[in-house]
């Protein structure tokens, strides 16, 4: 359960670094967190790995070349990395109609051997010809300091929707830590019971 102790304290952390963060951290998403890093203006965060080629993008940033990437930090002494390691899939609905076989060929043209070649450096890519760059730096150090793989399972996803909904009155301090996880905790189980995944 995500509303105990470990929750709690995890909370209680996040709003003590809440003074090394801009002041509009709770309105903040990671295009706001990019350009700050691109501008100068942040000295340390943790940001999507897809977005650190854009840090030596000379069009948009002022700091092309001095940014280093390292693994997440943990959360607590001696902990893994606190980050989830995941990747981005393509699929087709089971509605999509007579012309699956085109959408499937244009699907497998955005990753096949070539569009991996060319745009190496634009991302981490997970095909055997993918040549790893300066941009997955941050991605190995996490894997190897521990961080999980983000678990699949679909009612997750209903956990992390709730919380993301009231972590921030607790770091707003409009709720309490406790009184935040719970009522996540509360919502949780309504969603994953209307859904079937609680019975």
């Amino acid at each position: 359960a995500f509303n105990g102790e470990a929750g709690i304290k995890t909370i209680e952390l996040m709003k003590a670094m809440s003074r090394f963060m801009t002041p509009n951290y709770l309105a903040s998403n990671s295009d706001d967190v990019m350009n700050q890093f691109q501008q100068g203006k942040a000295a340390m965060g943790v940001l999507w790995a897809s977005r650190a080629a854009r840090m030596d993008d000379p069009a948009a940033s002022k700091i092309v070349g001095k940014m280093d990437f390292a693994a997440a930090p943990a959360a607590v002494k001696g902990g893994k990395s606190a980050t989830h390691l995941w990747w981005d899939g393509v699929a087709m609905p089971k509605n999509l109609g007579n012309d699956r076989d085109t959408v499937f060929q244009v699907l497998m043209d955005g990753i096949d051997e070539a569009t991996v070649t060319s745009g190496n450096d634009l991302t981490i890519w997970i095909r055997s010809n993918y040549k790893p760059t300066r941009f997955g730096t941050g991605v190995t150090l996490s894997m190897n300091a521990g961080a999980p793989i983000w678990p699949t399972e679909p009612y997750l996803g209903l956990a992390t929707n709730e919380i993301g909904k009231l972590v921030p009155e607790a770091l707003g301090g409009a709720m309490t830590p406790q009184q935040a996880l719970d009522a996540a905790a509360a919502n949780y189980v309504k969603a994953a019971t209307e859904k079937g995944f609680i019975k």
